[in-house]
Protein backbone atom coordinates (compact mmCIF):
# COMPACT_ATOMS: atom_id res chain seq x y z
CA UNK A 1 0.00 0.00 0.00
CA UNK A 2 1.84 3.44 -1.25
CA UNK A 3 1.81 6.35 1.45
CA UNK A 4 -0.81 8.35 -0.57
CA UNK A 5 -3.16 5.65 -0.28
CA UNK A 6 -2.39 4.99 3.58
CA UNK A 7 -3.29 9.14 4.02
CA UNK A 8 -6.44 9.04 1.71
CA UNK A 9 -7.67 5.66 4.69
CA UNK A 10 -6.78 8.11 7.63
CA UNK A 11 -8.49 11.09 6.24
CA UNK A 12 -11.69 8.81 6.11
CA UNK A 13 -11.24 7.10 9.25
CA UNK A 14 -11.11 11.03 11.28
CA UNK A 15 -14.10 11.91 9.06
CA UNK A 16 -16.07 9.07 10.17
CA UNK A 17 -15.02 8.91 13.65
CA UNK A 18 -15.88 12.88 14.03
CA UNK A 19 -19.37 12.28 12.63
CA UNK A 20 -19.87 9.38 14.44
CA UNK A 21 -18.67 11.13 17.52
CA UNK A 22 -21.51 14.59 16.85
CA UNK A 23 -23.80 12.35 16.25
CA UNK A 24 -23.74 10.22 19.45
CA UNK A 25 -22.97 13.10 21.41
CA UNK A 26 -26.20 15.33 19.81
CA UNK A 27 -28.68 12.30 20.39
CA UNK A 28 -27.02 11.21 23.77
CA UNK A 29 -29.82 11.18 26.54
CA UNK A 30 -29.85 14.44 29.17
CA UNK A 31 -27.54 14.28 31.94
CA UNK A 32 -29.41 13.25 35.32
CA UNK A 33 -28.45 14.96 38.64
CA UNK A 34 -25.66 13.35 40.18
CA UNK A 35 -25.72 13.72 44.16
CA UNK A 36 -21.41 14.31 43.41
CA UNK A 37 -21.53 16.89 41.34
CA UNK A 38 -17.43 17.14 41.23
CA UNK A 39 -17.01 13.63 40.13
CA UNK A 40 -17.38 13.55 35.92
CA UNK A 41 -18.24 10.59 33.94
CA UNK A 42 -16.18 8.42 32.52
CA UNK A 43 -16.35 8.78 28.82
CA UNK A 44 -16.10 12.85 29.20
CA UNK A 45 -13.31 12.28 31.41
CA UNK A 46 -10.98 10.69 28.79
CA UNK A 47 -12.23 12.99 25.89
CA UNK A 48 -9.52 15.07 24.22
CA UNK A 49 -12.14 17.17 22.98
CA UNK A 50 -14.29 17.94 26.37
CA UNK A 51 -11.13 17.91 28.63
CA UNK A 52 -10.39 21.32 26.57
CA UNK A 53 -13.08 22.97 28.20
CA UNK A 54 -12.67 23.98 32.49
CA UNK A 55 -14.92 20.27 34.12
CA UNK A 56 -16.47 22.39 36.79
CA UNK A 57 -18.28 23.73 33.72
CA UNK A 58 -19.18 20.53 32.25
CA UNK A 59 -20.75 19.40 35.30
CA UNK A 60 -23.43 22.38 35.93
CA UNK A 61 -26.46 21.98 36.54
CA UNK A 62 -27.59 25.10 34.36
CA UNK A 63 -29.28 23.70 30.73
CA UNK A 64 -28.64 26.96 29.32
CA UNK A 65 -25.19 26.69 30.20
CA UNK A 66 -25.08 22.72 29.23
CA UNK A 67 -26.27 23.72 26.04
CA UNK A 68 -24.12 26.32 25.29
CA UNK A 69 -20.95 24.11 26.30
CA UNK A 70 -22.41 21.29 24.35
CA UNK A 71 -22.43 23.61 21.09
CA UNK A 72 -18.54 25.13 21.66
CA UNK A 73 -17.39 21.74 22.24
CA UNK A 74 -18.78 20.98 18.47
CA UNK A 75 -17.30 23.69 17.36
CA UNK A 76 -14.30 22.59 18.59
CA UNK A 77 -14.10 19.22 17.25
CA UNK A 78 -15.71 20.47 13.74
CA UNK A 79 -12.53 23.27 13.97
CA UNK A 80 -10.31 19.77 14.95
CA UNK A 81 -11.59 17.85 12.05
CA UNK A 82 -11.48 20.52 9.59
CA UNK A 83 -7.69 21.16 11.23
CA UNK A 84 -6.62 17.62 10.25
CA UNK A 85 -8.23 17.48 6.96
CA UNK A 86 -6.27 20.29 6.06
CA UNK A 87 -3.31 18.61 7.09
CA UNK A 88 -4.19 15.31 5.23
CA UNK A 89 -4.55 17.42 2.12
CA UNK A 90 -1.69 19.12 2.46
CA UNK A 91 0.29 15.95 2.76
CA UNK A 92 -1.42 14.64 -0.12
CA UNK A 93 -0.54 17.35 -2.39
CA UNK A 94 2.90 17.19 -1.04
CA UNK A 95 3.21 13.40 -2.05
CA UNK A 96 1.06 13.87 -5.23
CA UNK A 97 4.49 16.16 -6.32
CA UNK A 98 6.67 14.13 -5.32
CA UNK A 99 5.26 11.28 -6.97
CA UNK A 100 4.93 13.81 -10.42
CA UNK A 101 8.58 14.42 -9.81
CA UNK A 102 9.39 10.78 -9.47
CA UNK A 103 7.43 9.99 -12.77
CA UNK A 104 9.91 12.83 -14.06
CA UNK A 105 12.72 11.52 -12.68
CA UNK A 106 12.01 8.34 -13.99
CA UNK A 107 10.74 9.09 -17.50
CA UNK A 108 13.96 11.22 -17.87
CA UNK A 109 16.16 8.35 -16.83
CA UNK A 110 14.14 5.53 -19.53
CA UNK A 111 15.28 8.01 -22.25
CA UNK A 112 18.85 8.68 -21.32
CA UNK A 113 18.92 4.86 -21.03
CA UNK A 114 17.30 4.41 -24.76
CA UNK A 115 19.62 7.03 -25.76
CA UNK A 116 22.79 5.07 -24.24
CA UNK A 117 21.56 1.82 -26.09
CA UNK A 118 21.45 3.48 -29.36
CA UNK A 119 24.55 5.26 -29.27
CA UNK A 120 25.95 1.67 -27.93
CA UNK A 121 24.59 0.22 -31.06
CA UNK A 122 25.98 2.62 -32.94
CA UNK A 123 28.82 2.34 -31.72
CA UNK A 124 29.50 -0.92 -32.46
CA UNK A 125 27.88 -0.78 -36.05
CA UNK A 126 31.04 1.59 -36.83
CA UNK A 127 33.33 -0.39 -35.33
CA UNK A 128 32.33 -3.23 -37.44
CA UNK A 129 32.89 -0.99 -40.39
CA UNK A 130 36.05 -0.09 -39.58
CA UNK A 131 37.11 -3.53 -38.84
CA UNK A 132 35.51 -4.20 -42.53
CA UNK A 133 37.36 -1.09 -44.06
CA UNK A 134 40.91 -2.52 -42.35
CA UNK A 135 40.35 -6.20 -43.70
CA UNK A 136 39.18 -4.66 -47.45
CA UNK A 137 42.33 -2.48 -46.98
CA UNK A 138 44.42 -5.61 -46.43
CA UNK A 139 42.40 -7.71 -49.18
CA UNK A 140 43.44 -4.56 -51.55
CA UNK A 141 46.81 -3.87 -50.87
CA UNK A 142 49.80 -5.76 -52.66
CA UNK A 143 51.96 -7.10 -50.41
CA UNK A 144 55.91 -7.89 -50.55
CA UNK A 145 56.95 -10.88 -48.24
CA UNK A 146 60.59 -10.51 -47.27
CA UNK A 147 61.52 -13.94 -49.08
CA UNK A 148 60.75 -12.41 -52.15
CA UNK A 149 62.25 -8.85 -51.77
CA UNK A 150 65.72 -9.77 -52.28
CA UNK A 151 64.38 -11.22 -55.90
CA UNK A 152 62.56 -8.36 -57.01
CA UNK A 153 65.77 -6.27 -56.22
CA UNK A 154 67.89 -8.48 -58.24
CA UNK A 155 64.90 -8.36 -61.22
CA UNK A 156 64.08 -4.72 -60.72
CA UNK A 157 67.89 -4.48 -61.06
CA UNK A 158 67.84 -5.83 -64.52
CA UNK A 159 65.03 -4.39 -65.87
CA UNK A 160 67.10 -0.94 -64.83
CA UNK A 161 69.89 -2.18 -67.54
CA UNK A 162 67.59 -2.76 -70.44
CA UNK A 163 66.27 -0.03 -72.64
CA UNK A 164 62.49 1.21 -71.76
CA UNK A 165 61.04 0.40 -75.17
CA UNK A 166 62.03 -3.15 -74.51
CA UNK A 167 61.23 -3.34 -70.77
CA UNK A 168 57.81 -1.77 -71.28
CA UNK A 169 56.91 -4.40 -73.88
CA UNK A 170 57.90 -7.45 -71.65
CA UNK A 171 55.91 -5.15 -68.57
CA UNK A 172 52.78 -4.97 -70.92
CA UNK A 173 53.02 -8.59 -71.01
CA UNK A 174 52.73 -9.94 -67.86
CA UNK A 175 49.97 -7.44 -67.17
CA UNK A 176 47.94 -8.96 -70.04
CA UNK A 177 48.87 -12.34 -68.88
CA UNK A 178 47.30 -11.23 -65.31
CA UNK A 179 50.27 -10.79 -63.52
CA UNK A 180 50.48 -6.81 -62.84
CA UNK A 181 51.20 -7.39 -59.11
CA UNK A 182 54.46 -9.21 -60.43
CA UNK A 183 55.39 -6.46 -62.97
CA UNK A 184 54.00 -3.30 -60.20
CA UNK A 185 56.27 -4.65 -57.78
CA UNK A 186 59.55 -4.55 -60.66
CA UNK A 187 58.72 -1.21 -61.48
CA UNK A 188 58.57 -0.36 -57.61
CA UNK A 189 62.28 -1.09 -57.05
CA UNK A 190 63.53 0.36 -60.16
CA UNK A 191 65.11 3.08 -60.08
CA UNK A 192 62.89 6.33 -60.17
CA UNK A 193 64.40 7.47 -63.97
CA UNK A 194 63.95 3.87 -65.61
CA UNK A 195 60.34 3.59 -63.53
CA UNK A 196 59.79 6.65 -64.98
CA UNK A 197 60.76 5.87 -68.75
CA UNK A 198 59.06 2.63 -68.68
CA UNK A 199 55.59 3.94 -67.19
CA UNK A 200 55.73 6.31 -69.99
CA UNK A 201 56.40 3.92 -72.95
CA UNK A 202 53.63 1.92 -71.51
CA UNK A 203 51.40 4.44 -71.35
CA UNK A 204 51.91 5.36 -74.83
CA UNK A 205 51.19 1.88 -76.25
CA UNK A 206 48.70 0.45 -73.45
CA UNK A 207 47.37 3.95 -71.33
CA UNK A 208 44.71 2.28 -69.22
CA UNK A 209 47.57 -0.83 -68.06
CA UNK A 210 49.75 2.44 -67.34
CA UNK A 211 46.97 3.77 -65.01
CA UNK A 212 46.55 0.57 -63.03
CA UNK A 213 49.97 0.34 -63.15
CA UNK A 214 50.02 4.28 -61.16
CA UNK A 215 47.61 3.21 -58.57
CA UNK A 216 48.62 -0.94 -57.95
CA UNK A 217 51.94 1.31 -56.85
CA UNK A 218 50.07 3.22 -53.83
CA UNK A 219 48.68 -0.09 -52.74
CA UNK A 220 52.32 -2.12 -51.91
CA UNK A 221 53.07 -2.73 -48.76
CA UNK A 222 56.17 -4.64 -47.14
CA UNK A 223 55.54 -7.06 -44.89
CA UNK A 224 57.98 -7.52 -42.40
Amino acid sequence: MSMKQALIIAVVCVVCFGASFMIAWITRPAPSTSHEPNVPAATEANDPFINAISGASLNSEDPTLSKTLTEKQLKLLVQNLRARIEEYDTKLQDLSAREHQLQVSRVAFQSDVNELNRLRVELASASSQVKAQKQELADYQTKITTDELANLKRTATIYDKMDSTSASKILISLCKSKQIDDAVKIINYMSERSAAKVIGEIGTAEPQIAADIVQAIKRLKEVK
